[in-house]
C-alpha cells in the first residue's frame, strides 16, 4: 500500500513536469517567432 502510495506520489508530479516542459517549450517558440 505505501509503495502503491509513492507510486501515486511520483507520477502525478511527472506529468506535472512534462506540462511544465511543454509550456516551456512554446514560450521559447513564441519568443523565438516573435523575434
Amino acid at each position: 500500500d505505501v509503495y502503491k502510495r509513492q507510486l501515486l506520489t511520483t507520477s502525478v508530479p511527472q506529468t506535472q513536469r512534462e506540462a511544465l516542459a511543454q509550456a516551456f517549450s512554446n514560450s521559447l517558440i513564441n519568443a523565438v517567432k516573435a523575434r
